[in-house]
């Protein structure tokens, strides 16, 4: 192929002499090869170079404030590519979460220039150490939004992931970042000692994970199975949940039913599948009976908790809960995203208020101070539910045996923080019940659930999914993906699950420790940036004493 034509285009021509549009392209093109690494493409291993461009740019560019736009840059074509889906949620949702990503990828590679120009001999470790650190900032507090994080695109490479259960996801994502620097050096430099670290480097958690999947393997061949019904309704979240409660209900049944015959020792129902107060209902049954606006609700609560009666299995759902607390002479009224396990009588065994609420979409703990994002909450139907800080574990009892398990409501899978207490609390198994139908997306099907692999690895746990449309399915204890539904489908599947014990790990014990070495370890260079210039006038000083004044 004549390639000469290429040196005649004038296009061509401008890239060749303008360095900004040739970075600029080089960093779009990162960040489109960077989205190849994920659902539904896959291609985990193009993340180990896809970053290369970016770091090439930074490398060559001179001044901060340009370091800072081509990571902007970098932030928005990645995640405008990766979470297009979310239009579907209020015109301004995808606009402002890619102005929030810009900022944190401009302000993520402006660190890292700034910190590899005083430092260059650092610039190795400083690039991923950055990195990481950056996005275990996004990942934690109000805001927090751990989506599509680096070590996310390496799901399906099962045996790399292994040593997350010492260090969490961010010991991968490190790495990933890490290899793109060491083939950036390799290019650069040409010394082939950069290609002999990827290679020991990939190599070390390769074996690990090896080792660790046989031993895990062996454990979970000796372990008790419980059997798990799980229910993937498919039902539009844009209907009225007071014109469709009986329909849905009734489909729930029959699919319930079918599950009982294959004895089955839990039914699971997902997230949004009774929007009412079901626990109250219930739990004051006798003083509400007399309530004529209330007989509806009422009668449709106990036929909801009369299913697992009739199955003779207990049922675990989604629901909606509330509180009332007398505060100041006042009464608050706290509503609850929630989740109850219904026993074989037809009794409420216990219940889980969600801990951490999507951001914008089920609370905005400010409205008082911004009423007016509050009036566009209030449009798009975004609850304004409260969040609990009680980690329920709860109990399913086989043959006289309790298997311990806890549940995270949809999002809350992604903080892998917050999934360890439920761990250290006693849970054997996790469940997620979801609803994920809003996006109609597939690929926002795929990466909420490529997450909770991640947390099935952390803490050796299998990890059970219950979603409207999907992915219904369970993850195992060394994050294997395992029976799965088709997407936007009704039907239920039977999973058998190991649920023995298996050691405590180390991440589950101490968490997120490696982000905060990290930190100490930028910290540590700043600190002792600062303690240079600090003493550079101090030398010049002495240097000017020392001078003889010539005559």
């Amino acid at each position: 192929m004549d390639i000469r034509f290429l040196y005649q285009n004038k296009f061509f021509k401008i890239i060749q002499t303008n360095d900004k549009l040739r970075y600029c392209l080089f960093v779009v093109g990162s960040a489109i090869l960077s989205n190849l690494a994920y659902p539904e493409i896959n291609l985990f291993f193009i993340h180990f170079i896809s970053l290369i461009p970016l770091f090439y740019v930074i490398y060559k560019t001179d001044k901060l404030s340009d370091a800072f736009l081509y990571g902007a840059l970098y932030g928005f074509t990645f995640h405008l590519i990766l979470i297009f889906w979310l239009k579907i949620f209020h015109p301004l949702s995808l606009p402002g979460l890619l102005l929030g990503f810009s900022i944190y990828f401009g302000l993520n590679l402006f660190l890292i220039k700034w910190l590899i120009h005083h430092f260059p001999k650092f610039r190795i470790l400083i690039i991923p150490s950055v990195w990481v650190l950056i996005e275990y900032i996004r990942s934690i507090g109000f805001l927090g939004f751990p989506w599509g994080l680096t070590a996310h695109s390496q799901w399906n490479f099962i045996p790399f992931i292994q040593i997350s259960e010492i260090f969490g996801m961010w010991i991968i994502s490190f790495l990933i970042v890490l290899f793109n620097v060491l083939f950036l050096e390799f290019y650069l430099t040409r010394n082939k000692k950069f290609i002999f670290h990827f290679l020991v480097l990939l190599f070390i958690p390769l074996l690990f994970g090896i080792l660790r999947i046989h031993q895990i393997r062996s454990r979970m061949e000796n372990m008790d199975r419980i059997k798990i019904g799980l229910i993937q309704g498919n039902v539009d979240p844009n209907l009225y949940f007071s014109e469709i409660k009986y329909d849905v209900l009734s489909m729930f049944t029959v699919l319930s039913e079918k599950c009982a015959l294959e004895n089955v020792d839990l039914i699971v129902w997902t997230e949004t599948t009774i929007l009412d107060y079901l626990n109250y209902y219930i739990k004051y049954r006798d003083r509400l009976v007399g309530i004529r606006h209330l007989a509806d609700r009422l009668s449709y609560a106990e036929n909801a908790v009369r299913i697992a009666q009739d199955v003779e299995t207990p049922v675990f759902t989604g629901t909606l809960d509330f509180e009332r607390i007398q505060k100041n002479g006042k009464t608050i009224v706290n509503d609850y995203n929630s989740a109850v396990l219904i026993s074989k009588k037809g009794q409420i065994v216990d219940i889980y208020r969600k801990n951490h609420l999507v951001p914008f979409g089920e609370w905005f703990p400010y409205g008082q101070y911004f009423p007016f994002i509050k009036r566009i909450l209030e449009k798009t139907w975004a609850g304004n539910f409260t969040p609990s800080n009680k980690k329920t574990v709860f109990n399913l009892q086989k043959n006289n045996r309790n298997y311990p398990f806890s549940c995270l409501i949809c999002y809350e899978g992604v903080f892998s923080d917050l999934t360890r207490f439920f761990i250290l609390k006693g849970a054997r198994f996790l469940l997620n019940i979801t609803n994920d139908m809003w996006s109609f997306s597939r690929r926002a099907q795929f990466q909420h659930m490529i997450a909770d692999v991640f947390r099935a690895v952390e803490n050796r746990v299998p990890y059970i999914r219950s979603a409207n449309s999907g992915v219904t399915g369970w993850i195992n204890q060394y994050g294997k993906v395992m029976k799965t539904l088709p997407l936007f489908t009704r039907d239920y599947l039977i999973v058998e699950v190991p649920a023995g014990k298996i050691d405590t790990t180390f991440y589950t014990r101490w968490g997120d420790f490696f982000p905060r070495i990290l930190l100490i370890f930028i910290l540590s260079l700043v600190l002792l940036l600062g303690m240079q210039k600090m003493q550079a006038p101090h030398r010049e000083r002495l240097s000017m004493k020392g001078r003889v004044r010539k005559k």
